[in-house]
């Protein structure tokens, strides 16, 4: 992350990957499925992937790399419980 060509591939790359989740997501959902519902639900999930990865290489690839997502999804799960 500290190169920034290679971050902005790796970015680019997250974000390329989320049309072919929500066309994936959509053809195997009912036909009443809302796409922009399920374009934002993997851009929020994306976007938690991204973030507990960077945690993750701070702290030089620690623990498990899903256990980080988890908190990062519960997080985002709580606040919208609380709002």
């Amino acid at each position: 992350m500290q190169t920034p060509s290679i971050a902005s591939i790796y970015l680019y790359a997250l974000m390329e990957t989320e049309p072919a989740i929500c066309e994936a997501l959509c053809s195997h959902l009912e036909a009443a499925t809302n796409r922009n519902k399920i374009r934002f639900l993997v851009a929020i999930y994306m976007t938690a992937l991204r973030v507990a990865i960077a945690a993750w290489l701070e702290h030089e690839a620690q623990g498990d790399l899903v256990s980080v997502l988890r908190e990062y999804l519960d997080s985002f799960s709580s606040l919208s419980h609380n709002a």
